[in-house]
């Protein structure tokens, strides 16, 4: 396993462990999961758009 997935495998037992997941089923975690990648790259896209300028009124 690379350094960048041993970090990510990680980082998903440890959100797996915390108190607000501990007792919910995989696919409410999995759907947490991908809502939150998807507001995140929603922002990241809004960034880079105002940072080349391209949100011009």
């Amino acid at each position: 396993m690379t350094r960048t997935g041993a970090l990510i495998d990680a980082l998903s037992r440890w959100i797996d462990a915390s108190s607000a997941n501990r007792d919910r089923d995989l696919a409410t975690r999995s759907r947490g999961r991908i809502a939150k990648v998807a507001e995140e790259t929603g922002e990241v896209i809004t960034a880079l758009i105002g940072a080349l300028g391209h949100n011009r009124s």
